[in-house]
């Protein structure tokens, strides 16, 4: 076959292939071109997933009538005219790629007005063929509507995910953006519905309150590191907020929204060992270097670039941020020891070693060593076991750290783990009552919930399997935010705001589970926390119920819900055989 010349309707198509990949790319490119033009306020409406219809609105600097056609040329661009500027560049969007590759692959109208006309002006592309500027009335500043995405390209527009996932990958890229440039307000409509809408004051506390909730935004901690190299500012959270994911950690080099695995690595880095594995932050930084260490041309959509000098740069991160944690006052308020806090796995595998002798490991000093299997597990293998009579037979010593219950059983010490023992009442309770008209309890001040918006997309999604429970759930407010009346009978005391939202992200992330594993979360989720403090009364009614459970010795997950030291275990201890 001979070589020959591609002609210019398909090059067009492969250029714009390589910049427009769903909806969600349209968005970024004219949130991108909306910032460059000084915008105060976005607004973006999105029909079907934006695979029918997005509409970009701003207040920016607009475009004049005699470059609007040049607009939707490729390569044109007012952001670059020296190819040694391109070491330096700040804006946004700066290729000339953007609006004609949107154009080449859907119908768009673009409305502008600049400050220095007395008319707006429209002008169509339709699939690349463009029309003529018609005479329009609006104010200062650009609006795009793009229609039937893909419409040229059936077999493109067949790859798209269904309008809920397309819009997840919206909501998300948008509360980036959000996230990145607090000064902006951000309206988001999605099918009619006013879904989001942001303060624009600067303040990432205000927007924090919007996005998640106000106790996520009054436990963030503020980053505000400053040398000749580089700023580091935004914020972290403390040691008590924790995600199910990394999703919420948001990284931006010069205001720009980017892709960097090696930046989460770093976040991840700097709490090791402060969150427990599974375990993530919330983090929004925004990291200010000299762009001559940066290259942001290694991508036609700019989501990617590459950093010069990365390992000092992911050093700096990981030890600034390791530094504001250690010495926050949420991190000190949570850091009290106490030797009943270990985890029992370990101490049964490796034996005891003494939180004392662990402040002193860095000093080499030398590690007491214990018998291993120091603490027995409580198994109903043991023949005088069979049954557990915690009612007749447990004397209640006190409540330890709000986690364990103490007591003496049959001539041991006894330490009853007061969320596992729960979990499993609550667990029997649930399978007792399965086959059973389902009843809830009304709540007197319901809960508001701030999720995320693909939270809210799932819970949507999946709103029979909270009403088969017994949740009385439906959406409330503009900012995916759900209202709960009614709740399982299961859930107690503590926060309910937390336990719902932790409950709702575990099932999201665990969704292909059995129906007995989301169960599992119910009675999880619903129970006593590390933490409850308990009343003599709720010690007792937990201790009864305990006893009078099927499977008493361990909860749903298979953790003891009960451990025992004997009295020759004591007197090894101490020494007295």
């Amino acid at each position: 076959m001979r070589i020959k010349k591609l002609d210019q309707e398909i090059i067009s198509k492969i250029a714009a292939g390589e910049v427009i990949e769903n909806p969600s790319s349209v968005i970024k490119e004219l949130i991108d071109n909306s910032i460059d033009a000084g915008s105060l306020k976005i607004e973006i409406e999105i029909k079907n997933g934006g695979k029918d219809y997005i509409r970009v609105s701003d207040d920016g600097k607009g475009i004049i009538k005699e470059d609007l056609k040049i607009a939707f040329s490729r390569h044109a661009t007012s952001k670059l005219n020296d190819i040694e500027k391109v070491n330096y560049i700040q804006s946004m969007g700066f290729r000339g790629e953007a609006l004609p590759s949107i154009a080449t692959v859907s119908d768009v109208l673009l409305v502008s007005k600049s400050i220095n006309q007395e008319y707006a002006y429209s002008l169509n592309v339709n699939f690349g063929k463009i029309g003529d500027l018609v005479p329009e009335s609006r104010n200062r500043g650009t609006t795009v509507v793009v229609s039937d995405l893909f419409g040229n390209m059936p077999a493109r527009k067949n790859f798209l995910k269904s309008s809920r996932a397309e819009s997840k990958k919206n909501y998300d890229l948008i509360k980036k953006y959000s996230l990145c440039y607090p000064k902006i307000k951000f309206v988001v409509i999605s099918d009619g519905r006013k879904y989001l809408e942001t303060l624009g004051n600067g303040k990432l506390e205000d927007l924090y309150s919007i996005l998640y909730d106000t106790t996520t935004a009054n436990s963030m901690l503020e980053m505000n590191y400053e040398s000749e190299e580089i700023k580091l500012k935004g914020l972290i959270s403390n040691l008590n907020i924790k995600k199910s994911s990394n999703a919420n950690v948001n990284v931006f080099v010069n205001n720009r929204v980017i892709k960097n695995k090696f930046f989460h690595y770093a976040i991840d880095r700097a709490y090791d060992s402060l969150l427990v594995k599974g375990e993530f932050p919330i983090c929004t930084l925004n990291v200010e270097i000299d762009p001559l260490l940066i290259d942001l041309n290694v991508h036609p959509s700019k989501n990617e670039i590459k950093i010069r000098d990365e390992r000092n740069l992911f050093s700096l991160i990981e030890k600034q941020i390791r530094l504001s944690l250690i010495n926050s006052k949420s991190n000190n308020k949570n850091s009290e020891i106490s030797i009943l806090n270990y985890d029992s796995d370990s101490i049964i595998t490796s034996g005891i070693e003494t939180y004392s002798n662990k402040l002193y490991t860095d000093k080499k000093k030398p590690v007491i060593q214990y018998a291993q299997n120091l603490f027995q597990e409580f198994s109903s293998n043991n023949d005088n076991d069979i049954k557990l009579d915690l009612i007749k037979e447990f004397r209640l010593l006190g409540q330890i750290n709000n986690s364990f219950i103490l007591g003496e059983y049959k001539t041991q010490i006894a330490i009853i783990d007061q969320h596992a023992a729960h979990e499993r009442i609550n667990y029997e309770k649930i399978l007792s009552n399965a086959n059973q008209e389902v009843i809830s309890q009304e709540l007197l001040n319901p809960v508001i919930l701030n999720l995320s918006a693909e939270e809210d997309i799932w819970v949507q999604e999946n709103i029979d399997l909270f009403i088969s429970v017994g949740f009385e759930i439906e959406s409330f407010g503009i900012t995916n935010q759900l209202i709960i009346r009614k709740l399982p009978l299961q859930f107690t005391k503590g926060n309910l705001e937390r336990k719902l939202h932790n409950y709702i992200s575990e099932l999201k992330n665990n969704s292909k589970t059995s129906e007995d594993e989301r169960l599992k979360t119910l009675a999880c989720h619903a129970s006593i926390e590390f933490g409850d403090s308990l009343t003599q009364s709720e010690i007792f009614n937990l201790i009864e119920e305990l006893s009078l459970s099927q499977e008493p010795w361990n909860c749903p997950h298979g953790r003891p819900t009960m451990i025992r030291l004997d009295n020759q275990q004591l007197y090894k201890w101490f020494k007295r055989i």
